[in-house]
């Protein structure tokens, strides 16, 4: 083949298919079109070996959000948040996860794919993959493409952009959770020294050696990316001498996103029932997963609802003066129906994702304070997740009495300061 079309499908490009199906013995071309906002899930497991020794499974997790901005003659610009998430034991499907650092991006896209960065922390960890070729391919046709890699083995932010020389093969038609999509499978190696140069570099790494078996799924019927499962097992030598070797899978899930026309209204609109008395309770759940309504009368929350804000992260959630027991995460039960109307305002958006970051009043106890933070946004996200809600939806944070609204000497504004907000990632 001859010169490539470089078109990242993780930047949720849409790709235009140009020919039957079901006929393999068709050419098949792709095309794109105007690139959408998207968010990404990437999920890693991997067993774990240091100097040689297993020392257990290592659970990482990024979640992202990134939005169209202007058209220039270079490209699209896209900017947005890469959350990082902490290791974990457990089920990674069925509890919130807190974030450990969260990292800025905003980059120039080309009509070919190239990527010209003005913020970049190292994210997206792969760069200018998938490439697909300019020209039709039929089944079982191969091609060539180059791109990066960002790694950072022991985690501590020090970034190495890897070039990585791919290759493709295109596989047909195959079925993924009940939807028809294209299969395409890659490889590549990990391989450092290279000849090739490198722009960011961790100077402590000495060697790397690896490889990676991926798969790639396209929808048929929209052309956007559904999965790529990477199969990978690499190992990184230091400078001295100490190694570490991870075996296992990345998987990443895309999907282009739509500004959710209404939903500024839609949380306006629970926040006046609730101050007028309109609202209703939602179902709870128990253990066992059965429901019961809450009996009783409904008791006015201290304060009207919430505060609705535009944020660059996406609409937000601020609730403020959130009551809680002193000095712990236990939520008086006046906050009940402010909690019902948040639920119901959170339910109105399908397949929703949402940060939750907690905030206390400054008392001089920083440590404490971030600790109680922490555990009041879990809180108020286990509560939602008793009104129907899925904690595999929610990522967390706390900042103690780091982001005031107000003044700390003053009863009103440490009552600013007590607050959880929730920011719906569009």
């Amino acid at each position: 083949m001859n010169q490539k079309s470089k078109i990242s499908f993780l930047l949720a490009f849409t790709l235009i298919i140009l020919a039957s199906p079901r006929n393999f013995a068709q050419e098949i071309s792709f095309g794109y079109m105007e690139a959408q906002s998207w968010y990404m899930v990437e999920r890693s497991n991997w067993s774990t070996y240091k100097n040689g020794s297993y020392i257990g499974l290592t659970h990482r997790e990024t979640r992202s959000q990134l939005r169209t901005g202007e058209q220039t003659p270079a490209g699209i610009v896209f900017s947005g948040f890469f959350y990082r998430l902490q290791r974990t034991t457990r089920d990674q499907l069925q509890t919130a996860l807190p974030i450990d650092r969260d990292y800025a991006a905003k980059f120039t896209l080309s009509p070919k794919g190239s990527m010209r960065f003005t913020e970049d922390h190292g994210y997206p960890e792969y760069r200018d993959f998938p490439l697909l070729p300019e020209e039709p391919v039929k089944l079982g046709d191969r091609w060539i493409g180059t791109g990066v890699r960002c790694i950072d083995p022991r985690n501590t932010g020090q970034v190495t952009e890897l070039p990585i020389v791919v290759e493709y093969r295109f596989e047909g038609e195959s079925v993924f959770q009940g939807e028809r999509v294209w299969k395409i499978a890659a490889k590549f190696a990990t391989r450092y020294p290279t000849t090739i140069p490198i722009s960011r570099l961790d100077r402590d790494l000495k060697n790397a050696t690896g490889t990676h078996d991926v798969q790639i799924l396209v929808s048929l019927e929209t052309g956007a990316l559904r999965a790529i499962t990477d199969r990978l097992d690499e190992t990184f030598t230091f400078m001295d001498n100490s190694t570490l070797r991870y075996r296992g899978s990345t998987a990443i899930y895309t999907s282009g996103t739509a500004v959710r026309e209404g939903l500024a209204a839609t949380l306006e609109q629970a926040a006046s029932d609730l101050t007028s008395g309109n609202e209703t309770r939602l179902p709870k759940k128990e253990q066992g997963g059965t429901t019961r309504r809450a009996d009783g009368e409904l008791k006015q929350s201290p304060e009207p609802g919430w505060v609705t804000e535009e944020t660059d992260r996406g609409v937000r959630i601020s609730i403020r003066n959130l009551q809680f027991s002193a000095d712990s995460a236990n939520l008086l039960d006046s906050e009940q129906p402010r909690l019902d109307a948040v639920a119901k305002a959170l339910l109105a958006v399908p397949g929703g994702q949402f940060l939750v970051e907690g905030h206390t009043a400054a008392t001089g106890k920083p440590i404490g304070e971030m600790e109680l933070s922490i555990q009041r946004a879990k809180k108020v996200i286990e509560e939602l997740c008793r009104r129907g809600l899925s904690a595999e939806q929610f990522i967390y944070r706390g900042f103690g009495g780091t982001v005031p609204l107000g003044d700390n000497a003053t009863a009103s504004g440490m009552a600013l300061n007590r607050r959880v907000e929730i920011t719906v990632m569009e």
